[in-house]
């Protein structure tokens, strides 16, 4: 073989340009830099502080470190403002444990986003989080859709990151005079509540909290007006 120095330097790199080397059989073969870049993404090899990549999977004999699903399978193509669920492996794909991650991740708000097209993603809350009831080494997650458009495909990589807390709060208007204020706030907590009136002046109002995404604000005249949700 010529001596390196010997070939003409590339310098315009393509993806499909190939290398040689030794496969862990010891033969001699050729890799492209797509095929590399590949390998590094799936398997977590280079990651990006503070996500992890997941492989979808939609058949119970893919299960493995570094997969997720739908429990029931049969969800190839699914969008994402249908998922209500999730099963997220307790390891990457190198067989590490990345609990602290995971639980951290997952404590409030995370996005789920396609290496390969991250157009399709998906910001989710995280309404519950639990040891998967039948399969060892997963957590099993009930959701709340928040933003983001697209689908989960079969076998496609996905990153998992955290959005950081901020300060949630809602405001809702109420254009038209009711009695009843049916709000849907969507912040996963019991929020202290202010209500104002169409001058902005401060209403003393009943508040009954139909559970931590809505409640229902009544008063003893129609109005209308304002509710901060802090």
């Amino acid at each position: 073989m010529a001596r390196i120095t010997s070939y003409n330097q590339d310098t315009s790199v393509e993806g499909g340009d190939k290398l040689v080397g030794s496969s862990s059989d010891g033969t001699t073969k050729t890799y492209t830099l797509d095929a590399i870049g590949k390998y590094y993404i799936d398997n977590n090899v280079v990651s990006v502080s503070g996500q992890q990549n997941f492989k979808f999977i939609d058949n119970a004999s893919d299960i493995g470190n570094g997969t997720f699903f739908i429990d029931g399978f049969n969800a190839n193509g699914k969008a994402f403002s249908l998922i209500t669920t999730l099963s997220v492996s307790k390891s990457n794909t190198q067989g590490v444990s990345i609990i602290n991650f995971l639980q951290k991740t997952f404590e409030d708000k995370f996005r789920l986003s396609s290496v390969s097209n991250p157009d399709n993603f998906a910001d989710i809350l995280v309404t519950s989080i639990q040891n998967h009831p039948s399969q060892e080494g997963f957590y099993k997650l009930n959701l709340s859709m928040v933003s983001g458009q697209g689908f989960v495909y079969k076998d496609e990589i996905f990153s998992v990151e955290r959005i950081a807390k901020t300060d949630s709060h809602f405001v809702f208007s109420q254009e038209t005079v009711s009695a009843t204020w049916n709000i849907e706030h969507n912040l996963n907590k019991y929020p202290s509540v202010t209500v104002v009136d169409s001058g902005d002046n401060i209403l003393l109002t009943e508040v009954e909290y139909t559970d931590n995404n809505n409640l229902v604000v009544r008063f003893e005249a129609s109005t209308s007006g304002k509710a901060y949700m802090n």
